[in-house]
């Protein structure tokens, strides 16, 4: 007798309440934990499972560059320190609050991620491999490794299920269109804009075409692809593309959903990254305020505000307000993330770049060597993230007059850059920067100057005359001429 989904679910259901009842019977709160956390992965197909459907890109993490590089510039998850990053670097998760909440609250990612595991194993052989059920629970697997910083596996599955979803469900599916944001928005997280661009361009036509203009995912789609502008240093069709998507998301969500705060945000990053502090800062002020008013203090999201805002205060000097929101931040989010979350080890990074900014050299070394070494460990040796790092550390050693250990971190973080992001990615002309400004300080014009030209002709080619980059290699080169 062939069962339908309803009683599989019914049967199911009974064989979850009998184990748990024998948990609490014999006193095994193991057992019970242990089923209920199968529970969550089981019904995250129908709520925290639509996950990344909706793929809007949030907070952009600020890994500030130190060195001579100019402070606005930041690299995040959705920017780059003059380089990359993302805070709730890519997908978004928007479930059932009460999943969600579970998850939160008791399973650290690899529960999270076996109890996915086991789902997608189960739903496989009950339903079968192309079922959309099954589907959507490898890409809610893909965005729990890409949440715990693991995109070396995150990336092959969300191009496997793109695939797949492609194959059984059709090119304009609502899943199919969800499937090309996520792989987009992991593209990004590594860095590969040459291929997250094009595909957030194309998802953002077909969203238009299928869904109408106004439908939420297609306001995530034009939000991520600002995002993308903006990691690849085109703020001149970024901030136009996130203005609009805000004046959209305030009309069709209102000004206190999360996405529109969201916008809010990455607007005022943008701000930031063209040196427009003026609107920057209190459009930042304004967005944590009404962060902590609808999601609460605690909510990633919120910290993630806190974060951006220290980083903007840093940006203009003021230390006195940055650094203890930097403090503030990172102890939220190691109670929050735990102390290997991506966002965490940017709030280290950050927390680092404003004691160097302060001239607190003793402080700031410590805690780039950790966080360097925790990236490493975390997210691997070639993410954008640990690149950052790098030229973080590198730039730490600069100002304590250690250039024997400067030059060789600044080298290896140029090559690393210029072979994983390609020679006029935004990071690697910070590099290119940081590189020269470190021969010059060892007496070295002969490298330095030539490396500056090189630099501010690129810089005036990619990122245009007037960006802070720019502006700034040019003053070093005057400098030193």
């Amino acid at each position: 007798m062939r069962l339908s989904p309803r009683m599989l679910t019914l049967l199911f259901s009974g064989a979850v309440l009998l184990v748990l009842l024998v948990g609490w019977i014999f006193r095994l709160p193991w057992l019970a934990w242990a089923t209920l956390g199968g529970v969550v992965g089981a019904l995250g197909t129908a709520a925290f499972g639509i996950l990344a459907m909706r793929g809007s890109r949030q907070s952009k993490v600020n890994y500030p560059d130190p060195g001579k590089v100019a402070p606005p510039i930041i690299e995040a998850s959705g920017f780059r320190s003059i380089a990359i990053g993302g805070d709730n670097s890519g997908i978004i998760v928007t479930g059932d609050s009460s999943v969600k909440f579970a998850q939160t609250e008791f399973f650290s990612h690899d529960l999270q991620i076996s109890s996915l595991e086991r789902e997608v194993d189960y739903l496989g052989h009950v339903l079968g491999e192309d079922h959309p059920d099954v589907l959507s629970s490898r890409n809610n697997l893909a965005s729990a490794y890409a949440s715990a910083g693991d995109i070396g596996r995150a990336i092959p599955l969300y191009e496997a299920t793109l695939a797949d979803r492609e194959r059984a469900l059709g090119g304009d599916h609502p899943d199919t269109l969800s499937s090309r944001n996520n792989l987009a928005v992991a593209y990004e997280e590594v860095g590969d804009l040459g291929s997250a661009i094009p595909l957030y361009e194309a998802t953002l036509a077909d969203r238009e075409r299928v869904l109408g203009g106004d439908h939420p995912d297609v306001l995530s789609s034009r939000n991520n692809l600002a995002s993308a502008y903006a990691s690849a240093g085109d703020i001149g069709r970024a901030i136009p593309l996130y203005e609009a998507t805000l004046a959209d998301r305030e009309r069709v969500l209102g000004g206190d959903h999360p996405d529109t705060l969201s916008s809010r945000n990455n607007l005022a990053y943008a701000y930031a990254s063209a040196g427009d502090i003026g609107r920057a800062i209190p459009l930042y002020e304004a967005t944590l305020r009404d962060t902590e008013r609808v999601l609460g203090g605690d909510h990633p999201d919120t910290l993630s505000s806190r974060n951006n805002l220290a980083g903007v205060y840093r940006s203009v000097g003021d230390l006195g307000r940055a650094i203890p929101l930097y403090e503030a931040a990172l102890a939220d989010r190691e109670r929050v993330l735990g102390g290997d979350h991506p966002d965490v080890l940017s709030s280290r990074n950050n927390l680092a770049s404003a004691y160097a900014s302060a001239g607190d050299i003793g402080r700031a070394i410590p805690l780039y060597e950790a966080t360097l070494a925790d990236r490493e460990r975390v997210l691997g040796g070639e993410h954008p993230h640990t690149l950052v790092s790098r030229n973080n550390l590198a730039g730490a050693y600069e100002s304590a007059g250690d250039l024997g250990r400067a030059i060789p971190l600044y080298e290896a973080a140029l090559a690393d850059r210029e072979r994983l992001l390609g020679s006029h990615h935004p990071d690697t002309l910070v590099s290119r920067n940081n590189l020269a400004s470190v021969y010059a300080s060892a007496g070295d014009l002969g490298r330095a100057i030539p490396l500056y030209e090189a630099t501010l002709t690129d810089a005036e080619r990619v990122l245009g005359p007037s960006h802070p980059l720019t502006v700034t290699v040019r003053q070093n080169l005057s400098v030193h001429r």
